[in-house]
């Protein structure tokens, strides 16, 4: 329906131009030029008119195609024609901006008006000029009606360029409407759109997220400490039963080493007694080869000995009784002698054996008995000794077993004392930071709250008040220009009415004085010829003099109007200028809340990653430290020594644990102090803005209503000009 209209206007405009155009082919080559010109302005604007409505078209169709779960506005916004694509991106923010119009045709509706009537003053001029030539070149009258007669036929070719301007401005202006109303109703469905499919680009919505964010991170927050309550509910609960299982496995580590000690002691004392009894029947069993040996060899050696001095006898008796059988013959004499010799010296010998083997006999029973009382005694030593051994050996395993149980026994409580401490220390500063935490939470959740109430509340106050101020000022604005446009328009069309009476009167008057004056011409032509000419020249002068004054008038208006309309265009480039400006500054405002929403959005995500992460290492610390424990205590089971040094790397882990939870605590504060100063900032600068937007807002109603009183200003002296402007051409009726 719009485009339809739009091409009939623009082929409406377009036909009266080229009618114009073609009446002026061969008659007034300026007019023709004026006209050409008229239709170069209105092509452009046209052709800047169908661009914009091209662009409204193409942003028609890219909201008709916008899918239900668009993922990034990006890529959409990236479709529409680049003129559009930064107000709708500000549209999509928040930003109440408005969709570019076109730029030029505004200034070509008025140009084109000012084109037809520059056509139409150049052609006066001219036409007027000639009159005047014709009028001081010639003196007789029917020259003189013709040469008037052809410059009024040429003012219908003149009015003509004005008329190709009113309409082609016309057209245009029309065509303008039509697509600024094509705009308007996209501009419509954008706002359509931008509350349903778009609502999750907005800056509001993107606001509302981050206030719902905060209000899940409150609501979160007592779930979290009650989750860390749970959580050292379970620790604790895993600390008492494991120490009650410590406890149990050091009573039956020291149920097994007692028993373990009392075997081993019991095995001592048995391999004691078997050591001892071996060694004596090893000791015997060794002597027993040696006493037989020792027996035997002094047996043999007394058998030997014997059979020796058996021999030696017996040799010295054969050798005697040889001797004595070859003496016998030969010393007869001396027998007696030397068998008393012989019998003293063999009883002697025997004697002498006898003595020596008994003591021989003597030595070896002593020697006997004496090996075999240092062998008893070296018995006796050595099962003394092994005893003394065992003894002691049993007092030392018995010291050392009191001092090893004692030492472990020491270790032990002090590990579970200083266990019990660390963890009743860690635990009351993990229930301090967690009441802090949960405290310092409600505060800054109630503070934020109260905040964000009390700034929505007076944000909505004063946004209410601010807008029915506006309302109040726009509707008394309103009909305070719809009271003096009235007025105006009735005054306008009053003084109108009247110029056109007052002139139709004075054309009338001037008619008729005229034509008395040509009668009376007539009748004294033949008398008074030179009087007629005198008459007709001063009659011509008075004529050029009315013609030239309402020149000037007709001059004048149109340069009230121009210096009217440059004021006011002057005024509007300065409303516009502030307006801009003002513009700029609440971009700056909304730059520096973006910003603001940014740090809080970003400290919030932080503050969350902190939690997020505070929780994530209390439960893996948690998950690690019981892991660790039940490691260590399954294999503590089976050795003590590694029990204590596994328990002793738990307390470390703990207490390690507990100063991250304690780092990560003051981080959670500190984060949170830094949202509060943040937050205080906002309030702040929110405070400000506010102030800011109140006096910007009372300085647009100030410069609103000057503008207003000057519009008023000049309409009123282009009122009273046009008043004015029959009350000179009857004074200069009255002067001629």
């Amino acid at each position: 329906m719009n485009r339809s209209l739009s091409v009939a206007a623009f082929v409406l405009g377009a036909a009266v131009v080229g009618w114009v155009g073609a009446g002026y082919v061969g008659l007034s080559p300026l007019a023709l030029g004026m006209t050409a010109l008229i239709g170069l302005v209105y092509l452009s604007g046209a052709f800047e008119l169908l661009r914009f409505d091209r662009a409204t078209a193409a942003l028609q169709r890219a909201l008709d195609t916008i899918p239900p779960d668009l993922p990034d506005a990006g890529a959409w916004l990236r479709g529409l024609p680049p003129s559009l694509q930064n107000a709708v991106r500000l549209r999509l923010e928040g930003e109440r901006v408005g969709l570019p119009g076109p730029a030029l045709t505004p200034y070509l509706v008025g140009l084109l008006v000012l084109l037809g009537m520059l056509g139409t003053f150049l052609g006066m001029v001219m036409t007027l000029n000639g009159a005047v030539i014709a009028l001081e070149t010639t003196t007789d009258l029917q020259t003189i009606r013709s040469s008037l007669a052809a410059p009024v036929k040429g003012l219908g070719v003149a009015f003509g360029t004005s008329v190709a301007g009113v309409a082609a401005s016309a057209m245009l202006g029309l065509i303008s409407a039509l697509v600024r109303r094509a705009r308007l109703q996209v501009s419509q469905g954008l706002d359509s759109r931008i509350a349903r499919e778009l609502r999750g680009f907005s800056l509001a919505q993107q606001r509302l997220d981050a206030f719902q964010a905060v209000q899940e991170q409150a609501r979160t927050l007592p779930v979290l400490v009650e989750t860390l309550q749970a959580m050292m509910a379970q620790m604790a609960s895993q600390n008492e039963a494991l120490h009650a299982r410590m406890a149990g496995e050091q009573q039956r580590f020291h149920d097994e080493a007692r028993s373990s000690y009392s075997a081993l002691a019991t095995a001592v004392d048995a391999s004691l007694k078997e050591s001892l009894t071996a060694s004596a029947r090893l000791a015997g069993q060794i002597i027993q080869p040696l006493v037989t040996d020792t027996m035997a060899g002094i047996a043999r050696e007394t058998s030997a000995l014997q059979q020796h001095v058996a021999e030696g006898v017996r040799a010295q008796l054969d050798g005697a009784s040889q001797r004595l059988d070859a003496a016998v013959a030969g010393v007869a004499t001396n027998w007696a002698a030397a068998l008393a010799h012989h019998e003293q010296r063999s009883t002697a010998l025997v004697d002498r054996l006898d003595a020596s083997f008994a003591a021989w006999s003597g030595g070896f029973e002593q020697r006997a008995t004496a090996i075999l009382a240092s062998v008893h005694g070296a018995h006796e030593e050595l099962r003394a000794a092994l005893a003394e051994t065992a003894n002691a050996l049993a007092a030392q395993t018995a010291a050392l077993h009191s001092r090893v149980a004692d030492s472990v026994q020491a270790q032990l409580d002090g590990l579970v004392e200083r266990f019990d401490a660390r963890a009743g220390s860690v635990a009351e500063r993990w229930t301090q930071a967690l009441a802090s935490q949960e405290r310092s939470g409600q505060t800054l959740a109630s503070a934020l709250q109260d905040s964000l109430e009390g700034f929505a509340e007076t944000f909505g106050q004063r946004s209410a008040a601010l807008v029915d101020q506006v309302g109040a000022t726009v509707s008394a604005l309103q009909a305070e220009l719809a009271t003096r446009d009235a007025a105006r328009q009735a005054a306008q069309s009053e003084a109108l009415q009247a110029m056109v009476v007052s002139l139709s009167s004075e054309w009338q008057r001037m008619g008729a004085e005229a034509g008395g004056r040509q009668q009376a011409v007539v009748d004294r032509l033949d008398e008074t010829a030179h009087a007629l000419v005198a008459s007709t020249q001063a009659q011509a002068s008075r004529t050029i003099e009315q013609v030239g004054a309402l020149m000037q008038t007709a001059a004048e208006a149109p340069r009230v109007a121009a210096e009217v309309i440059g004021e006011l265009r002057h005024e509007l480039s300065a409303s516009i200028a502030r307006d801009n400006a003002a513009l700029d500054e609440r971009n700056r405002i909304m730059e520096t809340l973006r910003e603001l929403l940014d740090a809080i959005n970003h400290a919030s995500s932080e503050q969350r990653q902190a939690i997020d992460a505070l929780v994530a290492s209390s439960a893996a610390a948690l998950e690690r430290a019981a892991a660790g424990f039940e490691q260590r205590m399954e294999s503590e089971a089976t050795r003590l020594a590694a029990t204590a040094g596994e328990v002793a790397g738990g307390a470390v882990e703990v207490a390690s644990l507990a100063e991250g939870f304690g780092l990560a605590v003051q981080l959670f504060s500190d984060s949170n102090a830094r949202l509060m100063t943040s937050l205080e900032r906002i309030e702040g600068a929110l405070e400000k803005a506010m102030t800011r937007s109140d006096e910007q807002l009372a300085y647009y109603v100030a410069q609103a209503r000057e503008l207003i009183d000057l519009s008023l200003m000049s309409q009123q002296r282009i009122v009273d000009d046009l008043q004015q402007i029959p009350g000179r051409s009857a004074a200069s009726a009255v002067e001629g």
